[in-house]
């Protein structure tokens, strides 16, 4: 009997132990993404996002518009030396909330601040240099466009993905600048990436599902 209760005991713990080796995801936490809005705030249908393809997938959205770079990084490094980014920093910037989000990445590499993955849409400022605590940095551009295009990272232990929408990710090539960020199949990559990277995958490790669409279907604008 009591070597049978040990049995148990041991078993339990050994189970503890295994559930508690994929961090985060099996205790039920989410992780949080930290969300740069383009100029102007815009980001169109973000709150739909957010519920349908993030949420879903454990993302906890905290999102700052263009201008509050500087703020949200302060709050970024209070939230990290508080032990509440155990995921790690995930950020993504649109068209001119890119530029800002490598602004912000440089403000943690001040703090010693690393950067999980750093998700650029149509950067508007991609001769920014992506800093070197950037683990992983995923670009998706639409080309030929004058003001976006691919980055480069400081660093070559950057795992860095340059992704043309049409070419590399399947997109249709009329979904323009302006038009990204209404097609859902945009921020199922997006949220697609985050996951991965909590796993340990590289960025771009999407884009083999991706290439045999020949065309994304945009939710619908408010009338």
């Amino acid at each position: 009997m009591l070597s049978n209760q040990l049995s148990l005991v041991v078993r339990a713990i050994m189970f503890a132990l295994f559930l508690s080796s994929f961090g985060c995801e099996a205790r039920g936490e989410s992780t949080s993404v930290y969300i740069i809005r383009g100029g102007g705030g815009y980001f169109p249908n973000l709150g739909n996002i957010v519920n349908k393809n993030f949420k879903s997938r454990g993302l906890n959205v905290i999102d700052y518009r263009v201008d509050q770079h500087t703020k949200a990084a302060g709050e970024i490094i209070a939230a990290h030396r508080a032990g509440k980014l155990s995921s790690g920093v995930f950020l993504v910037g649109y068209s001119a909330g890119g530029g800002a989000a490598i602004k912000i990445a440089n403000s943690l590499k001040s703090a010693g601040v690393s950067v999980r993955l750093l998700i650029l849409i149509e950067t508007i400022r991609p001769d920014l240099a992506i800093p070197s605590n950037v683990q992983g940095c995923f670009n998706l551009y639409h080309a030929p466009h004058a003001i976006v295009g691919r980055v480069r990272a400081s660093s070559s232990k950057t795992r860095l993905c340059n992704c043309d929408a049409h070419d590399d990710a399947g997109f249709g090539p009329e979904y323009g600048h302006f038009r990204i960020p209404w097609v859902d199949g945009v921020h199922e990559m997006i949220a697609d990436e985050i996951v991965n990277a909590t796993r340990g995958r590289s960025p771009g490790a999407t884009l083999s599902n991706r290439r045999a669409l020949n065309s994304a279907t945009p939710s619908p604008e408010p009338r």
